[in-house]
This record gives structure tokens, C-alpha cells and sequence, in this order.
């Protein structure tokens, strides 16, 4: 877990709408780390089919979390599951990835019609260790076969994602903007070398916003106004 120093404030600048920002500094061992602020939310409902929504956050320990899915008219999908958004990389070979990183619904079956898709017991049970799960469904105009296949993406256009938290508990607050810090590691092995990596995050919001929380190191930043 790197170290990270947070700060939040609102800027209320003239004749603009209001401005949340959330920065941090993040200290690793060596170079080559990354670190993205997003907001684990499902994509919005006006985003164009194939739409998968999920729940922003899931306790670790609770029940399996469940998904609505709308694959579009006359349209069949399977939903793929993996802790680590890289593995859904174009040219990544699905079949091969461990159970431990990866489900695919298509695994034990065929394609399925609109609906909800809750994760088996079984699944949950070996991937909820993780700290976020990234999730898309893949759909075909046939229920048994890829016909003009298609797939889903987040309203920011990637990989719909949720956190994973070991008490949920005071996170659905109105007045808390939830936000999830996704670090990426660096290919290979680089000398150490310790290394600062700046982050931001912006959204234009008048939500009731007072406090952000940053999954999964689960750290509350009281959000400043500056007028």
C-alpha cells in the first residue's frame, strides 16, 4: 500500500459551476507505478446498449453482488468478471486466466437473455479478497454462438468497475463522495528508486458534497470551499 497525502476542495470561481477537485501525492519504492481517482458508479442510464450496471461498493463477506443487464434489442450476452482490468486487454487469451482473477459466465454456459446476474456463491467466495472487480458483458445476436459480437464499457469509456470493502458501513451517505484510488504497477522489475506520482481528480458537481472517502485505503478528506 503506497502513502499517499490527500487534499479536497470546491471552487467556486464566477460565472462557473461549482468544482470538486481531490489531488494526492503517492509514494512508491520504484518508478514506473500509476494512479487513477475514479468513481466506482455504474454507468449512467443514458449510456447506449450493451448496458451492465452494478452496485458502486460490495462488503466483503456479504452476499454475492448482482447485476442488471440490458444486452439490447434481440440480443443475448455473457458478463466477465476480473480483479485486474488489464486482463480484458484486446489479445488476452480468456480461457487461460486463473480462477482466482477471472469468471466468465460463458464458462458454464450459453448466452443469456436480458435480466439480472447475480455471481455464484462459488465465484464470490474466491474473488472478493480483491480490493475492486471489473465487470463488461460481451453480447451476440444468438444465444449459442458469437454473432456480430459486442460489448459493454462505463460511462468514462472503460470497464464498469465496483470496490470491495470490509464494512460498507456509513459509505452510502449523501453528504460522501465515494472515490476509488486504482494503482497499476510497472512491467518488469525497475531498481528502487523512490518515486512520487501525482493523481487528480475533477468533476463539476452542486451535490451535497462534505467529505470524500478513498478506497480502498478508506481515507476520509474533509472537502474545503474556496470561493
Amino acid at each position: 500500500m503506497p502513502d499517499c497525502q490527500w487534499i479536497a476542495w470546491r471552487d467556486h470561481l464566477p460565472k462557473g459551476d461549482p468544482t470538486l477537485l481531490v489531488q494526492g501525492d503517492c509514494s512508491f519504492p520504484q518508478p514506473g507505478f500509476s494512479v487513477e481517482l475514479r468513481r466506482p458508479l455504474p454507468p449512467s442510464p443514458s449510456a447506449q446498449p450493451p448496458v451492465v450496471r452494478g452496485p458502486s461498493v460490495v462488503e466483503r463477506g456479504a452476499g454475492p453482488p448482482a447485476f442488471q443487464v440490458d444486452p439490447g434489442p434481440s440480443r443475448f450476452y455473457a458478463i466477465e468478471v476480473t480483479t485486474n482490468s488489464s486482463l480484458f486487454a484486446p489479445g488476452v487469451n480468456l480461457a487461460q486466466l486463473p480462477a482466482d482473477q477471472f469468471y466468465a459466465s460463458w464458462q458454464s454456459g450459453g448466452l443469456l437473455p436480458p435480466g439480472q446476474f447475480t455471481l455464484p456463491p462459488t465465484v464470490w467466495a474466491r474473488l472478493q479478497g480483491a480490493d475492486f472487480l471489473f465487470y463488461r458483458i460481451a453480447t451476440s445476436s444468438s444465444p449459442t454462438s458469437w454473432v456480430n459480437p459486442m460489448r459493454s464499457l462505463g460511462q468514462d469509456g472503460s470497464d464498469p468497475f465496483l470496490s470491495i470493502v470490509d464494512s460498507a458501513a456509513g459509505l452510502d451517505a449523501p453528504s460522501l463522495m465515494v472515490l476509488a484510488c486504482l494503482i497499476t504497477p510497472p512491467a518488469g522489475s525497475p531498481a528502487p528508486q523512490v518515486t512520487v506520482v501525482h493523481c487528480a481528480y475533477k468533476e463539476v458537481t452542486t451535490g451535497p458534497y462534505t467529505t470524500t472517502t478513498i478506497l480502498p485505503q478508506g481515507v476520509s478528506v474533509a472537502i474545503e470551499d474556496v470561493f
